[in-house]
C-alpha cells in the first residue's frame, strides 16, 4: 500500500538546514520491516492569497482594546491514518529533498511588515515611549531595534520606568515597581501598556500584536529516492520578519489528493493507496528569525503499473491543498493563517516533479537520479536525518549507493553517510520454521551460510516439528560499507549433514524475502529482512 508522508525539521535559532511527515524535525528512527511492501512518502502544502505588500501598521492607539480571543480551529476529518511501525534504533521515517525554485515565493496574505519593512522606522524608534522604555526579549530579522512596539504573538517584552508604580497590560495587572514582563497573547490586536505612580499620571505605550500572515519557500537541495520518486528540501519563512516567532510552532492539516491524473489515477484505482495528505503531527517551533522550519517533500516507492500489456510508467499528476497553523508554544489546537500547494506530476518515462510553494525538484527516471544541486552532510547528525527520511533500512542504503555513484558527489558528505549507516547497527534477521523434520521421531540438524559480498556467516543447531529459530547477523559482516558496491547475500540451508539443501539469494538492497524446502517429508520455510 502506498502512503504519502512529509515530514518538516525545524533547527531553533540557525538559518542553517537540518541534516525534519512526514512536514521533523523532527528526528525519527526507521522502523519499517522489509516484509511489507514500500509506501509511496510525498509531502505538500496549499494555495494561497498572493502577497502584494505589508500594508501600514499605523501609529499607537490611545485607547485600550482587549486582545481578541482565538477562535478554535475544527480539526480536520479523519483521514486515512499511517500504520505506525515498531520503533527501532535511530533510523525514524522521514522526508526528502530538492532543486529548482528559484528565489522564493511568498504563500499567505500580508498584514503586516514582511521582510526588510520596518528596519527605516525602527531606526526612528525612541529608547522610551511617553517616559516606558521597551526592550524586547528577542530580535526580528526584519528589524533589529530593541525598542519596537510591534511585535509577534507569545513575543516577551520588558517594560521599564522610573519610580515605583502599579503595572497594567489593558485592564489586567502586572504587578507593581519600576519593571515589569509582558507576554504578548496568542491573537493579533492592540494592547495598552500602562504605569501608574502612586498620585501620579499614568504612563502609556500601545503594544500592537501581529500573528503569522504568509509563508515564504526556499530551495536547498535535493537528495535521492527511489524507485521513480523525487525529494526536496525547502527553507521555510514564516511572515511578516519584523517581529519573532520565537515563542511559536507551526503544523500543517492533512487531506485529500485532489485532481490525480493518469498514473497517480490508476494507483488510486488500482487500490495501491490514496495518495491523502499525511503530514508530520508534531508541532514545529518556527524559531527566534522565523526561518526554522526544514521542510522535506518528497515521493517515492512508486511501482510500474499495468498498462498496454506491460507494466511501465506513463503520465501522471496530482497534488495538495495544505492548510497551515501557527501556535503560541504548547497552547489549544492553532489556528490557520494561510495555505500552501503541493503537486506532483510524473513523466511517460517515470521522471517526477515535486513543486511546493514556488520551490521545486525533479529525478529523472526509474533509478531516480535527482537532477538538481546535490545535498551536502558535513556533520555525523546530518547524515543520519537523511537516512531518517528514507523511510527503511533497504531505501537508506539504496540512496547511499545512488549518492556514491553521482560525479558530483561530495566526499566528505559520502563519509559521513557511510558512517551514518555503520552507526545504525543494521541486523540481517534470519527465521526458520520447521512444519516438520525429516526423520518423525528425532530432531534435524539444521545449518545456514549466509555469504555476501564482503564476507560470510554460518549457523546450526537442531530443530524439532512445529519449532521456530531466529538470529540476527551484522550487515556489515556480509556488506562492504565503505565501497557501497551491490551485491546480492547467498543463503544456503543444508539438512541433515547436507542430506538436504535448498537456499535463495536477497539481491541488492537487500529486501525482505521468504523461500520454502519442498521436500517429499521434511518441510521448511526461511525468510530474511533487514532490522
Amino acid at each position: 500500500m502506498f502512503e504519502l508522508q512529509e515530514r518538516a525539521q525545524a533547527q531553533v535559532g540557525k538559518v542553517e538546514r537540518a541534516g525534519a511527515s512526514e512536514s521533523q524535525v523532527g528526528k525519527v528512527s526507521l522502523t519499517e520491516a522489509l516484509g511489507s511492501a514500500p509506501a509511496l512518502q510525498i509531502s505538500g502544502r496549499a494555495p494561497a492569497a498572493d502577497v502584494d505588500g505589508a500594508p501600514d501598521v499605523g501609529p499607537a492607539k490611545p485607547e485600550v482594546v482587549k486582545p481578541a480571543v482565538a477562535t478554535p480551529v475544527a480539526k480536520p476529518a479523519a483521514e486515512e491514518e499511517r500504520e505506525i511501525p515498531k520503533a527501532v534504533p535511530r533510523m525514524q521515517l522521514g522526508k526528502p529533498k530538492a532543486h529548482g525554485g528559484e528565489g522564493a515565493t511568498v504563500y499567505g496574505s500580508a498584514s503586516g511588515p514582511t521582510t526588510g519593512a520596518g528596519d527605516a522606522s525602527a531606526a526612528k524608534e525612541p529608547a522610551s515611549h511617553s517616559g516606558i522604555k521597551v526592550e524586547v526579549a528577542k530580535k526580528a530579522a526584519g528589524n533589529p531595534s530593541s525598542s519596537r512596539t510591534t511585535v509577534g504573538v507569545g513575543e516577551q517584552v520588558t517594560f521599564r520606568t522610573k519610580g515605583e508604580g502599579a503595572w497594567a497590560a489593558g485592564s489586567a495587572g502586572l504587578g507593581t515597581g519600576d519593571n515589569t514582563v509582558w507576554t504578548a497573547p496568542s491573537t493579533p490586536g492592540s494592547v495598552e501598556i500602562s504605569h501608574t505612580p502612586t498620585g501620579g499620571a499614568a504612563r502609556k505605550v500601545t503594544m500592537t500584536v501581529l500573528a503569522p500572515t504568509a509563508l515564504q519557500f526556499k530551495h536547498v537541495g535535493d537528495f535521492p529516492v527511489a524507485p521513480a520518486g523525487v525529494g526536496m528540501t525547502a527553507q521555510v519563512i514564516v511572515l511578516p520578519t519584523a517581529v519573532s516567532f520565537g515563542n511559536c510552532e507551526w503544523q500543517e492539516v492533512p487531506g485529500p489528493a485532489e485532481g490525480a491524473s493518469g498514473y497517480f489515477a490508476e494507483v488510486i484505482k488500482a487500490g495501491k493507496g490514496s495518495l491523502a495528505h499525511k503530514p508530520n503531527k508534531n508541532w514545529l517551533p518556527m524559531g527566534d528569525s522565523n526561518n526554522a522550519i526544514e521542510d522535506h517533500a518528497w515521493t517515492s516507492d512508486n511501482p510500474k503499473l499495468e498498462k498496454d500489456g506491460q507494466k511501465r510508467y506513463w503520465a501522471g499528476a496530482f497534488g495538495w491543498s495544505i492548510p497551515n497553523k501557527y501556535r503560541v508554544n504548547g497552547e489549544g489546537e492553532g489556528t490557520v493563517f494561510t495555505g500552501v500547494h503541493q503537486s506532483f506530476t510524473m513523466s511517460e518515462d517515470g521522471s517526477v516533479t515535486v513543486v511546493k510553494g514556488g520551490a521545486s525538484a525533479m529525478a529523472k527516471g526509474d533509478f531516480s537520479e535527482p537532477t538538481g544541486t546535490l545535498e551536502t552532510y558535513k556533520t555525523l547528525g546530518e547524515a543520519h536525518a537523511m537516512l531518517n527520511r528514507q523511510g527503511s533500512r533497504t531505501k537508506a542504503i539504496m540512496a547511499v549507493m545512488q549518492y556514491n555513484l553521482r560525479a558530483d558527489k561530495d566526499p566528505e558528505s559520502v563519509r559521513n553517510l557511510v558512517a551514518a549507516l555503520k552507526a545504525e547497527d543494521i541486523q540481517l534477521y534470519l527465521h526458520v520454521g520447521c512444519e516438520s523434520t525429516f526423520d518423525f521421531f528425532s530432531r534435524d540438524a539444521f545449518a545456514l551460510t549466509a555469504v555476501g559480498p564482503k564476507g560470510s556467516k554460518a549457523w546450526s543447531f537442531l530443530i524439532n516439528n512445529g519449532k521456530n529459530n531466529s538470529t540476527r547477523i551484522p550487515l556489515a559482516e556480509l556488506f562492504d560499507f565503505a565501497t557501497m558496491t551491490p551485491g546480492a547475500i547467498q543463503l544456503n540451508a543444508s539438512i541433515e549433514n547436507g542430506e538436504h539443501t535448498f537456499g535463495m539469494s536477497l539481491g541488492f538492497p537487500f529486501e525482505a524475502i521468504s523461500s520454502a524446502d519442498a521436500g517429499s517429508k521434511g518441510h521448511y520455510k526461511l525468510s530474511a529482512h533487514l532490522e
